[in-house]
């Protein structure tokens, strides 16, 4: 080939890097889709050999041009695809238990790569006469040797331990330690090319099209979610009774007629008041849910209250806090928060009550600083609103700005006028708080969610909660204990790496000052802990949710600690031997950051799929399958299922035909409870000219795992018929 026509050896070399990242990559996913159906199968050797020769000619190729001019070979098509390939590959694997866990899978690559660079350096020239810089990198080379031997060595050691709990806390260690020194060596060895990364990243940002971009993208997300991973229903009783509510609130009325033989439509979280059927939570989420349902789209209305959250809460950053940058930041960082995503493709009432607490925030610091009447009555209005969401927390929540619009009107800040106008919106909307309970309990001062159950409330003893569950009473040990779960779960789903976030949320309390802004977002924070501390019931789904109007603050706290930390190791580490610049030390935050980001995306969120698509909280779509497939009219179909009035509190399938029926029992297949052959013969008085029929979903559907069953044999039969529900041919899972 004429030398003209040649293709330049850097294109060359990343086509290669293309295409050996592809088939690593396709090895790995085929491998793991293979031993997930067949357990039995074994690749151990091959991964072994696999990974030993992919992770030094990747890295042979790339410390052999490190010398090279920086936007020839070590470009973005070359680096990041073999980045990506090498997480992917490796979480791929350890996603599926096969071989290795991430960490080790790192320490095995920091070893290779240390040894392979140090060798390199050791041929191109002589320790004794190296330059100030080749000195530097043969130095880290050698920490980077030193760290990935000690990885290895205390990953073995800790497998030989028996408690789960232990091994975890060090394996997170190992992970950490690990990402800290490849950062390093990336930043020391690429600093122009990381700089040109971040740099285009900030501007691209700042461009007035990547908002809409963004909001779009947290719609698509949560929709997506909604239909793909949770079946396109509801999953958790506290959904079905807000869609229940949403039902009767789009017909026009604030309760519909009591069903015949009650016990047959009973449900938890419903109430049936002698002539009155209705939802026992507030109305203001059922009220956006009925908008929803009139427009046939009930599933939009959380994605979108859930953008709106993300849009206010990014102009409080840029308008009020003047966090210019943060304000960007935290356009994106949602999308990497398992718990966000999950909670907004919900029809759970947690995202309606963010979006107008985090209005309210907006309002209220637009009145300070316009000294409006208009603004003070809507930022009143949107704290009742929220009220009528989740009382408490938009009582604990909003406390700290509420004492600080005190503060500012005993220092003549803000007008009278302001807090008048802002006190008599939240009168209005607690006039409706307070006729809503009338008009369904007759009282006042009864709310729906108390004429369900008069103990179910804030408060410590022996009769606190509901009756028929196991976590019935409560006392200070009992509310550490949920504390603790709750925290636990929040570390964990807020960005899907553990204990780092909180540590980081922290960390501005502790280096550098806060501002009061700061401290408002912590007190908010630690004022709802307090809060949920006096209730009974952890209440986690989608995560810790009683905690989810407060995940800004957090994710905000997050990236102040994370900018603090880069800071101080930039500092500490400039003109250490370690580290070249304070250009290069300043790229070993983010570095890990976005390791972190990278291994939420393919390990926390597939996991958090796995979970929530695989019968979550025990329903899915078997029951719709089943019908469509049976070509049943005009019948009454009676589901066996758990009965929590009779202490079966375990979540049960009765919530899948429970959210087919219409109102007024008057669709072509009514559901009902099922009671046996007599009873439920009983019950068809009341729907002449029906058939009657049964489905049985497995026993394992009415045991106390809230999560998920596999091997679930549907059956549908008329009665009366023999009962085969407990057959030989059924699978129990115990």
């Amino acid at each position: 080939m004429d030398k003209k026509t040649a293709l330049p050896s850097s294109v060359i070399k990343t086509v290669l890097f293309v295409l050996i990242n592809c088939i690593i990559v396709l090895s790995s996913v085929l491998i793991a889709k293979k031993i997930r159906v067949n357990p039995s199968y074994h690749a151990d050797e091959f991964i072994i050999i696999t990974l030993s020769v992919y992770y030094p000619v990747i890295w042979s190729l790339l410390v052999k041009n490190f010398k090279s001019d920086i936007n020839g070979f070590f470009r973005w098509t070359v680096f990041l695809p073999t980045a990506l390939s090498l997480s992917l590959s490796t979480s791929f694997l350890s996603l599926f238990k096969i071989f290795i866990p991430l960490s080790v899978c790192l320490s095995y690559f920091l070893i290779l790569i240390s040894i392979l660079f140090l060798i390199s350096v050791f041929i191109t020239v002589k320790p004794k006469h190296m330059t100030e810089t080749e000195r530097t990198f043969f130095f880290q080379s050698l920490i980077l040797l030193a760290s990935g031997i000690c990885f290895i060595i205390s990953d073995k050691i800790i497998n030989k331990l028996s408690s789960a709990f232990t091994i975890n806390r060090i394996n997170e260690i190992i992970m950490l330690s690990g990402m800290f020194f490849f950062s390093l060596f990336i930043a020391n060895s690429i600093p122009a090319l990381l700089k040109d990364i971040f740099t285009s990243g900030k501007r691209t940002l700042s461009k007035p099209w990547i908002i809409p971009v963004f909001l779009s993208i947290y719609v698509i997300i949560p929709v997506a979610i909604f239909f793909k991973v949770l079946g396109g229903i509801p999953h958790v009783q506290d959904e079905i009774a807000y869609l229940f509510q949403a039902k009767i609130f789009a017909s026009g009325r604030l309760f519909t007629d009591a069903p015949p033989v009650q016990k047959f439509f009973d449900y938890e979280f419903i109430i049936i008041d002698g002539v009155k059927w209705y939802g026992k939570y507030f109305f203001g989420f059922p009220l956006l849910l009925a908008i929803g349902l009139l427009l046939k789209t009930p599933w939009i209305v959380n994605p979108l209250l859930g953008a709106g959250a993300v849009f206010l809460f990014y102009q409080i950053l840029k308008k009020f806090l003047g966090e210019e940058c943060l304000s960007s930041y935290m356009l994106v960082l949602p999308l990497f928060s398992p718990f966000i995503l999950f909670i907004n493709a919900s029809y759970l009432s947690h995202t309606s009550s963010l979006f107008f607490l985090t209005l309210f925030i907006y309002l209220f610091f637009k009145a300070i600083e316009k000294h409006s009447i208009v603004l003070s009555m809507l930022c009143g209005l949107s704290l009742g609103f929220a009220y009528n969401i989740r009382p408490l927390t938009a009582v604990t929540f909003t406390s700290p700005f509420l004492v600080y619009g005190t503060y500012l009107l005993f220092r003549k800040k803000i007008k009278i006028t302001q807090v008048i106008i802002f006190s008599i919106a939240v009168i209005l909307l607690m006039v409706g708080y307070f006729s809503y309970n009338y008009m369904l309990t007759d009282d006042i001062f009864l709310t729906p969610f108390n004429k369900y159950c008069p103990t179910d409330h804030l408060g410590f003893g022996k009769d606190i909660g509901l009756p028929y569950l196991s976590e019935y009473g409560h006392d200070f040990a009992d509310g550490w204990q949920n504390t603790r779960d709750n925290l636990r779960e929040l570390s964990s789903d807020l960005l899907g790496f553990p204990k780092i976030s909180f540590l980081l949320v922290i960390v501005p309390f502790l280096i550098g000052g806060t501002t009061l802004f700061e401290k408002f977002f912590l007190g908010a924070f630690v004022i709802n802990i307090a809060g949920y501390f006096c209730y009974y019931f952890n209440g986690i789904a989608y995560g810790p949710r009683y905690y989810f109007e407060t995940v800004f603050f957090l994710l905000f706290l997050f990236l102040k600690g994370l900018i603090r930390v880069k800071e101080f190791v930039t500092k500490k580490l400039s003109g250490k031997n370690i580290m070249a610049s304070q250009e290069s030390a300043q790229f070993i935050i983010p570095l890990i950051f976005i390791l972190l980001l990278l291994r939420t995306c393919i390990v926390s969120i597939p996991e958090k799929v796995q979970i929530y698509g695989n019968r979550f909280w025990n329903l899915d779509n078997t029951l719709e399958h089943t019908m469509a497939n049976s070509g049943l009219h005009n019948a009454v179909v009676f589901i066996r299922s758990g009965y929590f009035r009779e202490r079966e509190a375990a979540p049960n399938y009765y919530g899948a035909g429970f959210i087919k029926n219409s109102l007024k029992l008057d669709n072509d297949i009514v559901y009902a409870r099922d009671f046996g052959d007599e009873e439920d013969l009983n019950l068809m008085k009341h729907f002449p000219g029906r058939r009657p029929y049964r489905f049985v979903f497995n026993e394992s559907l009415i045991t106390a795992n809230r999560y998920y069953a596999d091997n679930l044999s549907p059956y549908l039969y008329p009665i009366p018929k023999p009962e085969v529900a407990y057959s030989s041919n059924i699978n129990i899972i115990p």
